[in-house]
C-alpha cells in the first residue's frame, strides 16, 4: 500500500490492525458496536479499519468534508461506540462528539504505542456486518448499508473472473475511505496481492503522477476525471496502464475513442453499481462498439431483471445485508423475492446488455455519489433571495447527472449565481450536494393533493427549455 512517499507491505496492515484491536478493545468497543473512522485519505485509515473488524465491530467512516451539522446527523444516526479521528478534523470531531457524549480517539503518531500486535480473538462469522456506508435516499433521511463480511469478500474476488487484462504492477485508487468504492478497490487489490496505490485527491496530475511513480497497471475513473486527464495533455506518461476503467454514467464512444488513443493497447470496461449491490453490470472492452451507451451484463454471481415498470432490479450474494436501524427502507429496497430495486429505470436487450434510461425515484446521482434533493433544497431555502425551490438531477455525459436547483425569488430579489449559491452553501452541504445549474422560475410544479414538487414534471421542463 502506498500514499506518497509512505509505503505499507500487507504484513505491516496486519501488525498495526492488531495493535489498532487492542487499542480499540481498551477503550470499549466490543463485537457488533461500530467504530466511526473521521479522516482523511490516510494510511491510519487501514489501521483502524480492519482493526474494526478484527474486533467483531463494523467500520462506519463519515466524509471528512461534511459540515458540523451534517456529520452530527449522520453520527447520532451510526451510533458508533467510538469516534476516531484523524489529528486533521480533531476539533470539528470533538465538538460534534461532545455534543452526542460520544468517546474521542485521536490518530496521533503514537496513538498505537505499547499496544499489542498479536492477533486479538476472532470474534463473529461471516454474516456479521464488517462495514456500514452512509448513502442517500430521495426522502433526505439518513440511510446506512450494512456490508457482511461474506459480501465484502465476493465484491473483491469476484472482480478477478470478469474479462479483463489486469496487470500485477497495482492499481491507483481515486476514491476516499468514506466511499464504499475506496475500500472495494483496496480489498480487491489484498485479495489478489497486487498493490493500491492512494492519492489525497481524485486529482488528474496527483492520479497520473501516482501512475508514473509505481508504473501501476490499473486505474478507474469517473468520466468526469478521465476528462480532465484527456483535456491535460501528455505531461505525463502513462504507458503502464493495461487497464483504464470507468464507469457510474453513460459513456460515449468519443470518450472511448480518446482513451483508446491516449493509453494505446490497453482494455477499458465500463461499470454500473451501488453501495447496496457493488457491482451491478459491466460493459467489457470487446463490446464497447458493438454495444454502445449500454452498461453491460450482471457479473458472476448476480442475476438482473428489468420489472414491469422498467425498473431495474439486481440481487446476489454480492447484497448488501439491509440499512441500519432502518426496516421500512429495507423492506422497500429489497422485496420478498430477495431483488434489490435499484431505482434506476432500464431496458435489456435481446441479448441480455442493459441500458440505463433514466431514474425512477428522486435520488440523484452525480459522480457516483447519491443526493437527496429534499436536503439541499431545505439548505438553499436559507438564502435570503429564495421564496421557493425545486432541486432535480440533469443528465450529463461526465457527471451521470448535474444538481440543478429551480428557483423562485422574492419579490424584488435576483436569483443568485451557481458561485453565489455554492459560496452560501459551504458551511451546510458537502460540495458534491452543491447545485451545479441554477435556472430561474416563475414558479414550480406542485402535485394537487399533498402539494409536493412533481419533480419528473420540473426536470422534463428544464431539459426541453435547455435543449430548444
Amino acid at each position: 500500500m502506498t500514499l506518497g512517499d509512505e509505503e505499507r507491505s500487507f504484513a505491516d496492515v496486519d501488525a498495526r490492525s492488531n495493535q489498532a484491536a487492542h487499542r480499540l478493545r481498551a477503550a470499549g468497543v466490543e463485537p457488533g458496536d461500530r467504530v466511526v473512522w473521521w479522516g482523511p485519505t490516510d494510511l491510519t485509515a487501514l489501521d483502524v479499519g480492519y482493526g474494526t473488524t478484527k474486533t467483531g465491530a463494523a467500520l462506519a467512516p463519515v466524509n471528512p468534508a461534511f459540515t458540523e451539522s451534517e456529520a452530527r446527523t449522520a453520527i447520532e444516526y451510526l451510533a458508533p461506540r467510538v469516534v476516531v479521528v484523524h489529528p486533521e478534523d480533531f476539533e470539528v470531531a470533538r465538538a460534534v462528539a461532545g455534543a452526542l457524549d460520544l468517546p474521542l480517539v485521536v490518530t496521533t503518531d503514537d496513538w498505537l504505542q505499547g499496544a499489542s500486535d498479536l492477533p486479538v480473538p476472532r470474534a463473529g462469522d461471516g454474516e456479521d456486518p464488517c462495514a456500514v456506508f452512509l448513502t442517500s435516499g430521495s426522502t433526505g433521511v439518513a440511510k446506512a448499508a450494512l456490508l457482511s463480511h461474506r459480501a465484502a469478500w465476493l465484491r473483491a474476488s469476484l472482480r478477478e473472473a470478469e474479462d479483463g487484462s489486469p496487470g500485477a504492477a497495482g492499481e491507483v485508487v481515486m476514491f476516499g475511505f468514506f466511499h464504499m468504492a475506496g475500500w472495494y478497490f483496496l480489498e480487491h487489490a489484498w485479495t489478489v496481492g497486487r498493490a493500491a496505490h492512494l492519492v489525497r485527491r481524485a486529482d488528474a496530475d496527483e492520479l497520473l503522477a501516482a501512475v508514473d511513480r509505481w508504473h501501476a497497471s490499473t486505474l478507474y475513473a469517473i468520466p468526469a476525471v478521465w476528462q480532465r486527464i484527456l483535456d491535460g495533455g501528455a505531461r505525463f506518461d502513462g504507458s503502464s496502464l493495461c487497464e483504464v476503467l470507468t464507469g457510474t454514467s453513460r459513456v460515449d464512444l468519443a470518450m472511448v475513442d480518446a482513451l483508446k488513443v491516449r493509453f494505446p493497447g490497453s482494455w477499458t470496461s465500463v461499470a454500473y453499481g451501488s453501495t447496496e449491490i457493488g457491482r451491478g453490470a459491466v460493459l467489457a472492452d470487446r463490446d464497447l462498439y458493438a454495444k454502445p451507451g449500454s452498461v453491460g451484463l450482471p457479473p458472476p454471481a448476480v442475476d438482473a431483471a428489468v420489472d414491469a415498470g422498467g425498473e431495474l432490479l439486481l440481487r446476489g450474494p454480492t447484497m448488501f445485508s439491509g440499512y441500519l436501524d432502518r426496516p421500512d427502507a429495507t423492506a422497500a429496497a429489497v422485496d420478498a423475492d430477495g431483488w434489490f430495486h435499484t431505482g434506476d429505470l432500464a431496458t435489456a436487450d435481446g441479448d441480455g446488455y442493459l441500458t440505463i434510461t433514466g431514474r425512477r425515484s428522486e435520488g440523484i446521482r452525480s459522480a457516483g455519489e447519491w443526493i437527496a434533493p429534499v436536503e439541499v433544497e431545505a439548505a438553499i431555502l436559507t438564502h435570503p433571495a429564495v421564496a421557493e425551490v425545486g432541486v432535480v438531477g440533469l443528465p450529463d455525459p461526465q457527471w451521470g447527472e448535474l444538481v440543478c436547483a429551480a428557483i423562485v425569488v422574492k419579490p424584488g430579489a435576483i436569483v443568485p449565481t451557481v458561485e453565489e449559491l455554492r459560496a452560501h452553501l459551504s458551511t451546510r452541504l458537502v460540495a458534491p450536494k452543491h447545485p451545479r445549474v441554477v435556472v430561474a422560475v416563475e414558479r414550480l410544479p406542485h402535485t394537487d393533493a399533498t402539494g409536493q414538487i412533481r419533480r419528473a414534471a420540473l426536470r422534463a421542463e428544464i431539459v426541453a427549455a435547455r435543449s430548444s
